[in-house]
């Protein structure tokens, strides 16, 4: 068998792992479950300097081949290994604005959908890959096109849950920030996680810190 070398760089932990990594092109290649194989994956988390300067995802993710850099950064929509998806920020956009660089982690939510959160949502929170023992600052990059709002907007944007809707003839995936129907939906066949839901305050309801844990009770994500 193959050895496929996958190298995690989290501030100053690097682990090795035997999984292989893959990428798709499009959004709808990611619902068609029609993936590229990588043989390497060096995933490291941005300083938040650079964050906060350029707008960017926390996380970039490169191959150590300049060629398939060059994809990975300009073409390819999502990255995947083992069940954790990275969903490329240059291919996403809020209202009319594109979301920064480098890639997010997403949630698959069904078989066509994708669900992130807010950068401000999942801010310090470990998030841990069971399989492979290795974990990963996480956090959502909802936030490189938030000059465009007001302050409270952006609270709004950065704290939120967001959903993939469609794909432009460009390329672009629109999102939308999910809204209290698209929650009741979800959870319609856990009538005691809606009364959880329920118990939250009204204002607070749709925030990711609390949406996610109620998905993830429901199985509906991972």
């Amino acid at each position: 068998m193959k050895r496929i070398l996958l190298l995690i760089l989290v501030s100053d932990l690097a682990l090795v792992s035997e999984a292989q990594p893959s990428y798709c092109l499009s959004y709808a290649d990611f619902q068609a479950d029609k993936w590229l194989h990588l043989d390497t994956l060096i995933v490291k988390r941005q300083s938040r300097q650079r964050q906060f300067l350029m707008g960017v995802g926390k996380i970039k993710l490169t191959s150590g081949n300049k060629k398939t850099d060059k994809i990975l950064k300009e073409k390819a929509f999502a990255i995947i290994f083992h069940d954790t998806v990275f969903v490329n920020c240059t291919k996403l956009q809020y209202d009319d604005n594109q979301l920064g660089n480098g890639y997010t982690k997403a949630f698959r939510l069904g078989q066509d959908k994708l669900l992130l959160a807010g950068s401000a949502a999942l801010e310090d929170q470990v998030i841990s890959d069971i399989r492979t023992g290795a974990t990963l600052l996480g956090g959502g990059a909802i936030g490189g096109a938030l000059a465009a709002y007001s302050m409270r907007e952006e609270m709004a944007i950065s704290k939120g849950c967001f959903v993939t809707e469609i794909e432009f003839r460009s390329g672009m995936v629109k999102i939308v920030a999910i809204d209290d129907a698209f929650v009741r939906n979800n959870l319609s066949k856990t009538p005691e996680l809606i009364e959880q839901y329920e118990q939250i305050k009204p204002k607070e309801r749709l925030l990711a810190t609390n949406v996610i844990p109620l998905f993830r009770k429901a199985g509906l994500i991972e």
